[in-house]
């Protein structure tokens, strides 16, 4: 059998909390079940955002010997470093694909994390404009969830 890698444990876990977030909103408020998933995805998306640019400080600090090395600038902090793991790109992707976009571009943009990555930014904003698009069909066409 084929032992699922750490990116599908980390966007099962994401996906788990959006959920429960979307349904607490449910039950709790009177505000649909589609609202709250784009809520609890969105949350979620900017906690996982801002959590892995903490792990990347960590991760430079303990390659480096600062804790407030930037990754992405430092040119350090790459391989493997113990006691420090990194949330996967693909989880991060998977998260903002089932609806977290807007949230973890905003961490992404307001704590400068993977904003050289050009091929990870390309993906977001791919992301970004089907989703909008779809918004656009859903709102166009009436359709209520």
């Amino acid at each position: 059998m084929k032992k699922f890698g750490p990116w599908f444990w980390w966007a099962a876990g994401m996906t788990a909390l959006v959920a429960a977030i979307a349904a607490g909103i449910y039950f709790l408020t009177s505000v649909s079940w589609w609202w709250g998933w784009l809520i609890g995805a969105n949350v979620v998306a900017a906690l996982a955002f801002f959590d892995d640019k903490q792990r990347a400080k960590k991760k430079a600090g303990a390659s480096a010997g600062d804790g407030d090395v930037d990754v992405a600038n430092s040119g350090k902090g790459k391989g493997k470093t113990k006691g420090v793991s990194r949330i996967p790109e693909i989880s991060l992707l998977w998260v903002c694909l089932i609806g977290g976009t807007v949230g973890g571009m905003a961490v992404m943009f307001w704590r400068h994390h993977k904003t050289n990555d050009r091929k990870f930014l390309f993906s977001l904003v791919v992301i970004l404009i089907v989703q909008a698009a779809l918004a656009g069909y859903f709102l166009a066409t009436n359709v209520n969830g």
